[in-house]
């Protein structure tokens, strides 16, 4: 009986140190990029045919420095082409940023 009490005694601090986890798509460096915040704030916005890169109409925000198409405009009333003649507009705007597309969660044209 004293045995098989220093056995299992002995088996314990085994039986409870963890594990790693295993593998998964989301532990891989391949998953997909994650989504970022963007707090509301002013932001500028132009029509997607006055960046180089872009070279179509659409509604662009630029975010940090870098223009994302607003996926979701429509949702807040803004047509394909809502700043393709204007200068110089302003949103406040808050949402998200996935797969280098900004979806809004508010949208506020200031000018």
């Amino acid at each position: 009986m004293k045995s098989l009490v220093i056995l299992v005694l002995a088996l314990l601090p085994i039986a409870c140190t963890a594990k790693e986890p295993a593998a998964t798509a989301s532990n891989s460096s391949e998953q997909a990029p994650l989504a970022s915040a963007v707090e509301p704030a002013v932001h500028d916005v132009i029509c997607g045919h006055k960046i180089e890169s872009v070279g179509a109409c659409g509604n662009y925000v630029d975010v940090d420095g870098k223009w994302l198409e607003i996926e979701n405009g429509a949702a807040y009333g803004l047509g394909a082409m809502e700043w393709c003649s204007s200068e110089d507009s302003k949103v406040e705007i808050a949402g998200e940023v996935k797969e280098d597309k900004f979806f809004a969660t508010y949208l506020k044209v200031i000018g």
